[in-house]
This record gives C-alpha cells, structure tokens and sequence, in this order.
C-alpha cells in the first residue's frame, strides 16, 4: 500500500497543498468510519425492533385473551359474592373447571384465571446493547411504554394469583361464620378491582398495538374459540385491529 509522505514544503502553497491532503484524509477515515458505524446500528436496529413487535405481539394475544373472558371473571365474582352476602350458616362448596391444556393442580379451585404472557425480555436486551439509541424518539418511548404495562400487569397477575389462592377454603362444604363470609367478600372485592385494573391496562394495550400496527394474532381466534368451548357464551369477541 502506497502511504503519501509530505515532502519539505517551499512557500505558503506547497503548505496549504500538503494541508488539504492530510485534512481530506484524515476526514474521509473519519466518514467512512462512522459510515460502518452507522450501517451495523442500523442492522442490530432492525433485528432488535423485530424482537420488540415480537414480543409486543404477545402482549396482544394476551390482552385479546383477558379481555375476552372479563365478562365470565366478573360473572364468577358476583355469583361468589351473592353466595356469600346469604345468611346460612353452611357454605357449599363450589369450583371452576381448569382450561384443557394446563397443569392440573392437586387441589380444586374456587375461582382461577390463567396468567397470559406479558414479557420484557426483549426490551431488557435493547436497552443493554444500546439499540434503543438508534431509534426513532417516538418509536423508542411507545415501546417503552409498552414494556413498562408489560412489568406492571405481570406484577398485577401475582397479585390477583395470591388472592385467588387465598379463596381455596370455598370449594369445599363447610360451615361459614358471618366474619368469615365478610372477610372472603373482602378478598374478592380486592381481587375484582384488581382485574378491573389489568382490563384496563389491557385495554392500552391494544391500543398501543394499533398504534405499532401489530397485526391480530394468528392464534387469537383459535384462543377464543377454545376458551368459549369450555366457559361458555360468557367469553366476547374483541375487535382488534378494529376500533
């Protein structure tokens, strides 16, 4: 490789000559540079944002899901609440079947709604390697958004999973004081306005998967056909991508 070394320059000319090649030279290193630098960002950026609707994806069979059989939660809620306001002194116990496809548990359950997939791995990793950076500002915080509704509804399914646990003793006969009937109303009060919460943030999420133009799901209306062969006419359509 031939490297051009200045030569003793004579006068002002010869200077400004040798200048410009060194300047120049040093200039097109730096483009080409940042050239390479800004095709690889714009790769690991793709390959990222194709991680993110991937996961944001999920989150909206999740949401569609959890939507869909609000009206079965709610209908289980007030028949247990109606069930328990009574003034019998025995209380007969009462459960729900468990959706086909899950680990069945060794005890039965009162009232049990399956956690949907709500992760955050693949924003964990984006905001690792830096990718986020690279984005478009408003992609970046609507991502960002979604991914904190992600955390937040997960934190949310552990709460309503402890509550609904905390329900077990119903499913089987047994006599019932008024305390204790006042203090399973109380469990399921807090658990209803849980719910309510994850439908609402649910609802932002579909929302937010308009806004990314995240295509229905393809498992969605398998999911909800399944679900309606076991709980009924009690689980809803929802309109998504629709308004």
């Amino acid at each position: 490789m031939d490297i051009h070394k200045p030569k003793p320059w004579h006068g002002w000319r010869e200077f400004l000559k040798e200048y410009v090649i060194i300047v120049v030279g040093v200039l097109t290193a730096l483009a080409f540079e940042q050239g390479v630098e800004w095709l690889h960002w714009r790769h690991v950026t793709a390959l990222t944002e194709d991680n993110l609707r991937a996961g944001v994806s999920d989150a909206v069979l999740g949401s569609i899901w959890r939507i869909a059989t609000l009206p079965c939660v709610n209908a289980r809620t007030v028949e247990l609440t109606k069930a328990l306001a009574a003034n019998d002194a025995a209380w007969k116990g009462t459960t729900v079947p468990i959706l086909a496809g899950l680990a069945k548990p060794a005890l039965p359950q009162v009232i049990r709604e399956p956690k949907a997939k709500y992760a955050h791995s693949a924003w964990d990793i984006a905001v690792a390697q830096g990718a986020v950076l690279h984005m478009q500002p408003e992609k970046e915080n609507l991502y960002a958004r979604v991914y904190r509704r992600n955390i937040l509804i997960e934190d949310l399914q552990t709460i309503e999973g402890d509550l609904e646990t905390r329900l077990g003793l119903l499913a089987y006969n047994r006599p019932l004081s008024r305390e204790q009937r006042d203090g399973f109303m109380t469990l399921l009060s807090q658990l209803d306005s849980t719910e309510t919460r994850i439908a609402s943030l649910n609802l932002e999420m579909l929302g937010d998967g308009r806004l990314l133009k995240i295509e229905r799901p393809p498992k969605a209306d398998a999911e909800l056909a399944r679900l309606r062969s076991i709980r009924g006419a009690c689980v809803r359509d929802v309109a998504y991508p629709g308004t």
